[in-house]
This record gives C-alpha cells, structure tokens and sequence, in this order.
C-alpha cells in the first residue's frame, strides 16, 4: 500500500495496492461501488510520476531525506517560539499535529490566515469535538518559508490569547 500525496505531491490523492490476484478483483470490485473509481487525469499523473522514479531511483531518498529535515526544523522552531504547544515529530505524512492550549484553534486559524499563514484547526478533521485543541501545520515549504511561518504563528497566538473567550451559545428552552 502507498500513496502519491505523501512524498510526490501532496493534493494528489492517488494511492496503490500490490496483492494477488484473486484479490486485486475483489478490491477493485469494491473501490469501484464505494467511491465511482479515481479521475483518469490524476491516475495517469500518478503512472507518470512512478515511472520518473524508475528512471530516477535515487530521488526518492533524497526527497525523504529534505521531507525529514523540514519536519525535524519545523519541530524545533515551534518549540523555540511557541513552548506551550504540543509538538512532536510524526512517522510520516507532510504534517504536524499540534496540540495548542488554551485556544480556539477556529479562531487561531482565521487570525493566523491574516498573518499569511494557512493552517487547518483540528476539528475538521474528527467527528464533533475530537480535536478541537488541535492544528495540522504542513511543513513541505522551503526551511525559509517555515522558519517566517513560526515567527507568523507566534505572533497570531499573541493576537488571539488577547481575544475574549467564545461561549457557547444556547439553543433550546
């Protein structure tokens, strides 16, 4: 099993699965009923950019490697510049989850936005309440970008721990 969007290109949304046979008919019997089957234009960026990768083998690790040194620098500017956050270094993937105390990461994420830097609270990403302490932060950028986007995100969460707290609203006799 693997995914372009982790290491090729992040928006595209083209995975695979190498299994037997027998099984492969069964899978893609049930792909097919479930989501209507992948667009053909992404499918063929996806076949495209794999055969880049046999004509060009090593890029891969190189691109692993640039991936792991901008989560590691992105890791360590958010604790320099925002201690309080929950941050650690994940597996995989070309995100961060922060915890973020004490705020409303809806709220954080339309200051930040204002600041030029483009996050996604929690919350849209679990069901109800699930991690509504919560930001994804995409560390891909160049290690420039990154280290402007903490000194950005620290002084939208000035901003925002000045803000009043929301309380809920009340709907119902």
């Amino acid at each position: 099993v693997g995914s372009a969007s982790k290491v090729l290109w992040g928006g595209l949304r083209v995975g695979w699965l190498r299994t037997a046979e027998t099984w492969l008919r069964r899978i893609a019997q049930a792909k097919a009923l479930e989501d209507f089957g992948t667009s053909p234009v992404t499918q063929r960026i996806a076949a495209a950019l794999m055969r880049r990768l046999d004509e060009q083998p090593e890029w891969l690790g190189h691109r692993r490697a640039e991936l792991r040194s901008r989560r590691d620098l992105m890791v360590e500017l958010l604790h320099e510049h925002l201690p309080t956050w929950g941050v650690q270094a994940p597996v995989g993937g070309l995100s961060l989850w922060v915890r973020v105390p004490s705020v409303d990461t809806t709220d954080f994420a339309a200051v930040a936005d204002r600041y030029g830097v483009h996050i996604m609270p929690g919350e849209r990403c679990g069901v109800g309440d699930a991690y509504s302490d919560h930001l994804r932060i995409c560390f891909d950028r160049d290690p420039e970008v990154l280290r402007e986007a903490v000194v950005r995100l620290a002084q939208a969460h000035q901003d925002v721990a000045r803000m009043p707290v929301r309380m809920p609203v009340a709907v119902g006799p």
